[in-house]
């Protein structure tokens, strides 16, 4: 009996390491200053992911964010001497070779400025973090992104991404990971953005 109540704690550990790491995200301090250069200092908008989100997002994607993704989640704001710049959003997605980290840089209309990894062991890592596959992702909306799902709704079509040979796989989990980063910013963040805006305008 004591031993298969062993093998049974041992059976679950993985599944709370993995549950711990989706959250447990690194404050992306050198990735804000590398994605806004300008910024002078950035402050930081904790909010809870509940399956409320996860319900939006279902609603947008034939993805959703999993259980494990659930969570206290933050948004950072660039700041250049108080006048705020931009977003970053770090999210975690799950990839062939585990767990991807990735900052992702927003602008305040949701649209994505740029991205660095935190946590990646996929070779392709630094070929994606590069053009031609920045180019192409830089700028890109939600509604934008969504137009790479493929007809049956279960996964991105790799075909449509620029991405070069053994890519594919790495890629589709950056789109996938980039759309979720846009949706649940935009249903938890978007009267903080609001505000944003009205300070980030000319004369204000």
């Amino acid at each position: 009996m004591k031993r298969r109540a062993a093998l049974a704690l041992l059976a679950l550990l993985p599944l709370e390491a993995a549950a711990i790491a989706f959250c447990a995200l690194r404050d992306p301090t050198q990735q804000i200053y590398e994605l806004y250069p300008q910024a002078t200092a950035f402050r930081s908008l904790v909010e809870h992911v509940d399956t409320d989100v996860k319900k939006v997002v279902a609603a947008e994607l034939p993805f959703t964010l999993h259980n494990r993704e659930l969570g206290k989640h933050t948004l950072y704001v660039a700041l250049s001497d108080g006048e705020p710049l931009g977003l970053v959003h770090v999210r975690s997605e799950a990839s062939r070779w585990g767990l991807i980290e990735i900052a992702w840089a927003l602008s305040f209309d949701l649209t994505i400025r740029d991205y660095r990894f935190q946590r990646c062991r996929d070779r392709a890592c630094r070929s994606l973090a590069a053009d031609p596959f920045r180019s192409w992702i830089v700028g890109q909306s939600a509604s934008t992104l969504s137009r790479t799902v493929t007809g049956n709704g279960a996964h991105v079509d790799i075909a449509q991404l620029p991405a070069g040979k053994g890519e594919g796989e790495l890629a589709a989990a950056l789109v996938r990971s980039a759309l979720k980063t846009i949706l649940v910013t935009e249903a938890i963040w978007s009267s903080d953005i609001a505000n944003l805006l009205v300070r980030s305008e000319p004369g204000r």
